[in-house]
């Protein structure tokens, strides 16, 4: 009788045969979290700047300070001394000092797109790979003011939109 010690070539193959199969069902799931984590990033940046134009706006209502076209974020709350912050109207400007005293991350680049009023804000690592072309980003839309034929005039809130389509 001969002991031979190892495995087989049919025990091995199966072994094969089934790692194959859970790499075939798992790796998929890992190569997405990336894309997942990117839109993500994107998401939380809207909600920072809906939160904060809703304090923004808290704060200049009651202040008094909803009719400023461009006013210094200092005027609102001593947490902006310092800062490049702006505000339209009882929220934040549509430019890039603003925008990222808001955020307070380094994490992000904000890109005007040439619309008067309108920026991007995209994950870095996104920008500096992809540039601007690609829809992985928050929009922002800053408030405006409307004029009505009979010279009534009011203010427009700000918006803000997400694109995730190549997160």
């Amino acid at each position: 009788m001969s002991n031979n010690k190892g495995f087989t070539l049919i025990e091995i193959t199966i072994v094969i045969v089934i790692l194959a199969v859970l790499a075939a069902t798992a790796v998929p799931k890992f190569l997405n979290l990336e894309s997942d984590a990117r839109a993500e990033a994107v998401t939380y940046v809207e909600g920072v700047l809906v939160s904060a134009n809703r304090i923004i706006e808290s704060k200049a209502t009651v202040k008094g300070l909803t009719k400023e076209a461009n006013l210094d974020a200092r005027h609102l709350d001593d947490q902006f001394k310092g800062k490049k912050a702006k505000i339209r109207y009882g929220q934040m400007r549509s430019q890039e000092d603003t925008i990222l005293a808001f955020i307070e991350s380094d994490d992000y680049t904000v890109y005007q797109d040439g619309n008067r009023g309108n920026i991007r804000i995209y994950p870095k690592s996104v920008y500096e790979e992809y540039g601007h072309d690609i829809r992985c980003y928050t929009q922002y839309t800053e408030a405006w003011l409307s004029e009505t034929p009979d010279g009534t005039k009011y203010p427009h809130h700000a918006q803000t939109a997400l694109y995730t389509q190549d997160c």
